[in-house]
């Protein structure tokens, strides 16, 4: 949250020289002030408004920046013959920072710990009606999340195209990568306006759209998970002013953390999607080891936990202390650049057409600092899933047929249903999913029994049944309280 809340306040001190700071202490400000007091209403109805702004943002600079080249081929061919255009890059090396197999497989890894176990988005998942809705939802989300990806690509080759004789970096216009889109904004549509304006609020919505969301789940956890827990009988008028509270309190943690990412070299999305990797990994490795894998105890789950954050973060930060450069510098010039004299001869000794070969001493850092940081996801569940089953087993692996069958998600049923019955149930490992009993929500006396063979039960007396049945096995029941309906 913290990196993403910066990126915004580096564009507008960019485009207006506003100070940096104040800027991000003002964009702070009026985030948290929005999420504490709206809650979650106040941040989902804002979402909706930002991802409106976010596709108009977009296309407004794809194409005016299409019509000031002459057209999105030529930007696109410009960037080919650059070598900006790279879709088939299939060496396994991982690292490789940017290929076909690490952004498909560990790309997937990341994807699902974003919509599997992030808590502003399972937050989102469950406040639905239905398990239908919510699944609706998500699939809405996909077609906006590839087209706004896509226009954001198409949006990169038209301003890569618009700068290809002079980069504004080397030429010192902007310090930074992440400063380019709104000096591209300026340059093509700053006589129209608003429309700069409009981009600028483009970059703010994309950030404070998962800052309001993070302030919001971080209040739920937090609420829920620790201040309830001892104090279960609090009023909800407390409980609504501790949650306005703790936004307040992040907001001001996340504004700290921010002046320590600012301090970073990388770009913001490599350092977000770094960051995510270390912390993300490992608890989408916990949830992974809990839900798939029967034998696995808290035990393991702890110690999966630790020793992949441990070896997550070694890799991380040795990489980033040692300064390790995995990818060569793309080539690029000034040559184009309207600049005095004086200017232009002392950006020519720091200016270089050629790729700039990474500075790398091979025996000063061990070779995974290398490993490109796409995979760290995919490591970290890795890494938690087999310490976590290692330390089961020595600790005394759980019995599978002991165990809730709803907390156990039957994969085997899922990805191969075109096996037998029989080698199905093997596959369950003697977790009893067979036993497990769902309500169906049109008719409350008829329970749906999942498992291999889906049959249908009857309840004889439904006055006995608790309907949190339908979240875990139902040891409420006796066989004796419902008969086979085939």
């Amino acid at each position: 949250m913290s990196i993403v809340l910066y990126g915004p306040s580096l564009s507008l001190n960019a485009v207006t020289g506003i100070d940096l700071w104040g800027s991000l202490v003002a964009v702070c400000a009026v985030c948290t002030l929005y999420t504490a007091l709206g809650g979650m209403k106040a941040v989902v109805w804002t979402d909706t408004v930002q991802v409106l702004i976010m596709f108009a943002g977009m296309l407004i600079l794809l194409i005016f920046g299409c019509r000031k080249l002459g057209g999105l081929d030529v930007a696109w061919r410009v960037a080919d013959q650059n070598d900006r255009i790279k879709f088939l890059i299939l060496n396994p090396d991982p690292s490789e920072r940017h290929s076909l197999w690490n952004m498909i497989v560990g790309g997937g890894f990341i994807w699902t710990a974003v919509y599997g176990i992030n808590q502003a988005q399972v937050q989102r998942a469950v406040s639905f009606s239905s398990l239908a809705k919510a699944k609706l939802s998500l699939w809405v989300n996909l077609v906006c999340i590839v087209s706004i990806l896509s226009l954001v690509c198409l949006v990169g080759v038209v301003m890569f195209a618009y700068y290809s004789t002079c980069d504004p970096v080397k030429a010192g216009i902007v310090t930074k990568s992440d400063q380019l889109i709104p000096l591209f904004a300026m340059d093509i549509v700053g006589k129209y306006h608003g429309l700069p304006g409009l981009v600028i609020s483009c970059i703010f919505s994309g950030s404070l759209s998962t800052v309001s969301s993070g302030f919001n789940a971080i209040s739920a956890i937090i609420l829920k998970d620790f201040i309830l827990v001892c104090a279960p009988n609090m009023p909800s008028g407390t409980r609504t002013i501790i949650s306005k509270f703790i936004v307040l309190l992040a907001g001001g943690v996340c504004l700290a953390v921010a002046y320590v990412m600012s301090l970073l070299a990388s770009s913001i999305l490599t350092a977000t999607i770094t960051i995510y990797g270390l912390l993300g990994g490992p608890l989408l490795g916990l949830f992974t080891l809990g839900i798939l894998f029967p034998w696995a105890n808290k035990w393991g789950g702890l110690f999966g936990l630790l020793s992949s954050l441990a070896v997550n973060c070694w890799i991380g930060f040795g990489a980033f202390i040692n300064k390790v450069v995995v990818t060569p510098t793309s080539p690029v010039t000034t040559e184009g650049c309207r600049l005095n004299l004086t200017t232009i001869e002392a950006i020519t000794n720091i200016t270089s057409t050629t790729p700039l070969a990474a500075i790398e001493k091979q025996d000063d850092y061990l070779i995974i600092y290398k490993m490109s940081y796409i995979w760290f996801t995919g490591l970290g569940l890795l890494v938690c899933v087999v310490f976590g089953l290692i330390v089961s087993f020595i600790t005394g692996a759980t019995d599978p047929k002991k165990i809730n069958p709803g907390l156990i998600c039957p994969i085997f049923d899922e990805i191969l249903p075109c096996l037998p019955v029989k080698t199905r149930k093997r596959l369950h490992f003697g977790v009893r999913h067979e036993d497990f009993v769902k309500f169906s929500k049109d008719n409350p006396k008829t329970m749906e029994r999942g498992g291999y063979d889906r049959t249908l039960y009857i309840a004889e007396n439904t006055d006995k049944i608790p309907h949190d049945a339908i979240r875990g096995f139902p040891k409420h029941f006796e066989k004796s309280d419902y008969n086979t309906k085939l």
